[in-house]
């Protein structure tokens, strides 16, 4: 569920459009949730810490890279390989019919990043290891990250990443809504400030 006091509150700092990355769901709904376009193609899609790294380090030139479809998946969904600069990462598409259709929105909205406002967004499933951390530190964005564990928690935090690990399974953005109409993640996170001060601001 859209929540209007995010999109009121973020209007009201003067916050504009904004592209944010993430390795699942999570960009979508934030930027559903600030009332902003859906300036990026990591929308309705999972894929591992491990891969959302690389595609990260990657940018721009991954946005541009060829999608395969993996006509031998086992998953219900479709399901693709992002192929660029000898990498190859693999994109779990959710809420969509074909492989076609995900192509299709992944197109259409990777020409929307903007790089001067590109945010980072992930959760590691608590698969990162510590090399992963260390490249997330040192990627050249404004960056957030869920994780379960405390000691990546002490590693980002120290490295003036805004952590968050108070969630169960590291992040739920379909949390049940509370009798307000907001979900947990709604309530508790202040991104609209974080993303209105350019990732200079900090969250509560």
């Amino acid at each position: 569920m859209r929540s209007a006091r995010i999109e009121r509150r973020y209007r009201a700092m003067g916050g504009g459009a904004a592209s944010i990355l993430s390795n699942n769901c999570a960009a979508g709904r934030m930027l559903h949730d600030l009332g902003l376009r859906l300036d990026t193609p990591t929308v309705d899609l999972w894929m591992t810490f491990s891969d959302f790294l690389s595609f990260a380090e990657g940018l721009p030139g991954s946005l541009e890279g060829e999608l395969r479809e993996v006509v031998d998946s086992e998953e219900r969904n479709p399901v693709g390989d992002l192929l660029f600069a000898g990498r190859s990462i693999r994109l779990h598409f959710l809420h969509v019919a074909t492989f076609e259709d995900a192509r299709a929105d992944w197109v259409r909205r990777r020409g929307r990043v903007d790089p001067a406002r590109t945010f980072l967004v992930a959760t590691d499933n608590s698969d990162a290891t510590k090399d992963e951390l260390a490249r997330f530190i040192q990627l050249p964005f404004p960056k957030r990250m869920f994780v379960r564990d405390a000691w990546k928690a002490e590693v980002l935090g120290s490295a003036g990443i805004l952590v968050h690990g108070d969630f169960r399974d590291g992040f739920n953005v379909h949390d049940f809504p509370d009798w307000f109409g907001e979900t947990h993640y709604q309530r508790s996170l202040d991104f609209a400030s974080w993303i209105a001060g350019g990732g200079k601001s900090e969250a509560t």
